[in-house]
């Protein structure tokens, strides 16, 4: 993987100052793609919508829930760009939304379990 030009760090940089929590990726398109933490009211939808898909009541599917939250976090490129992106790669819908939810703390380790 590449390492970060010196005008994508500042990017990453003042992207970081303005959400707290961003993750930058280098696409195989040599494309930069940075991500935010989700917020408290994007994680709550997601975690009703999963629920409400597996009680059989969500109207939404989990594809389209994940698309939502990867539109709302990803911050670089702009909204355009990033869709166009997001629809030529389009598994990357998952691997942002799981990103974005991880940043906000979804992901942490246990520990004193042995």
């Amino acid at each position: 993987m590449s390492a970060l030009t010196d005008d994508e760090k500042a990017i990453v940089q003042k992207l970081a100052e303005q959400y707290e929590d961003v993750a930058p990726f280098r696409l195989k398109s040599g494309d930069l793609v940075v991500v935010r933490k989700c917020n408290p009211a994007e994680r709550s939808r997601l975690v009703d919508r999963i629920s409400d898909q597996k009680a059989g009541k969500g109207t939404s599917t989990m594809s389209a829930t994940m698309k939502e939250l990867t539109l709302s976090c990803v911050v670089y490129p702009e909204k355009t760009a990033a869709k166009g992106l997001l629809e030529r790669y389009s598994a990357l819908y998952d691997k942002f939304a799981n990103k974005a939810y991880e940043l906000a703390g979804g992901d942490v380790e246990e520990l004193g379990k042995d």
